[in-house]
């Protein structure tokens, strides 16, 4: 069986969905960069970028799927390792491993955003305590003193220590 046509038409979907996780890759490299040299200004971009390539990405996954359900009815990796068997040896090959490679890639992709994400969320965290501790001892400093030198205005904070 050659089902060549559906290959003809497969063949650029998956090679297009590889290549763009791939640049994900690349994308996802860039942000932890940004990330360990604390630049905003640059995650902002790659956070645009990072947006606009998943929805990209969830286009082609989507096209690929149409393309494999229309063609051969299953879209997981135990029925398109089925389908390959059935093509001819160098074709079904070809297939499978532009399939696998695929994976790898998003394995990948996934793997390195998820520690991009613990990453953010340790820096969140600490971010949000330096605050709580500014936050916290702001109340209690008089915030103005009078003409004898005094301060003026009621402290809602609590004393930071008694003479």
């Amino acid at each position: 069986m050659s089902g060549q046509p559906i290959v003809d038409a497969l063949l650029p979907l998956l090679r297009e969905e590889r290549d763009g996780y791939r640049a994900f890759l690349d994308l996802l490299k860039e942000e932890r960069t940004a990330l360990e040299g604390r630049d905003p200004d640059a995650l902002l971009a790659i956070a645009q970028r990072k947006s606009a390539e998943v929805m990209r990405l969830g286009r082609l996954g989507e096209a690929r799927n149409q393309a494999l359900r229309a063609h051969t009815g299953a879209t997981d990796l135990a029925g398109i390792e089925a389908w390959c068997r059935k093509l001819d040896g160098a074709t079904g090959r070809t297939v499978l491993t532009l399939w696998q490679e695929l994976l790898d890639a998003a394995r990948a992709a996934r793997t390195l955003n998820e520690e991009n994400g613990a990453l953010i969320t340790v820096r969140l965290k600490h971010n949000q305590q330096a605050l709580a501790i500014l936050r916290g001892a702001a109340p209690s400093l008089p915030p103005f003193y009078g003409p004898d030198g005094q301060p003026c205005g009621a402290s809602s904070g609590r004393p930071l220590g008694k003479a």
